[in-house]
């Protein structure tokens, strides 16, 4: 997984609600709006090959997204990620972004704001599933895909 700074400056970030790692923008500590999982026409309609959810699915449906979603969505953002001199990054599935959340080293790259982030597995028309690391909870009705949320990129599980 990219580590906390992966789109700007790293920010350090407490267990709290309250604040917001880089994850959700370069802008600093708890300013970062966050990123939409798809606006354009995959925002209320099912976007082909997008909804696996097992682990190895996030590249699949991170790839689907890019051809429904417009610039600055999820997708293109986790692409556009080199970090490693590698361009085969993606957005987590369901199930990886839930290993994540359960991953004890998850600390050491930086750690994950205790907020909703978001995964590339969308449940329907209008929705996309998030994990909460504050707690673990997984969701689908959060609003809808255009609700802005906290990326992590993967390469691979």
């Amino acid at each position: 997984m990219a580590p906390n700074g992966w789109n700007g400056t790293p920010v350090n970030c407490p267990s709290t609600n309250d604040c917001k790692t880089s994850d959700y923008g370069d802008k600093g500590m708890g300013d970062g709006k966050g990123y939409d999982y798809c606006t354009g026409s995959g925002e209320t309609a099912l976007i082909p090959n997008a909804s696996g959810t097992v682990i190895g699915s996030g590249f699949t449906n991170t790839s689907a997204m890019l051809t429904m979603c417009v610039s600055g969505d999820a997708a293109e953002q986790v692409r556009a990620y080199t970090g490693g001199g590698q361009t085969d990054w993606s957005l987590p599935s369901k199930d990886e972004l839930n290993a994540l959340y359960y991953y004890g080293g998850r600390d050491a790259i930086g750690g994950f704001a205790a907020y909703w982030y978001g995964s590339s597995s969308q449940y329907d028309a209008d929705n996309a599933w998030w994990q909460d690391f504050h707690n673990g909870n997984q969701n689908h009705n959060l609003s809808n895909k255009s609700n802005q949320v906290g990326l992590r990129p993967v390469r691979a599980f």
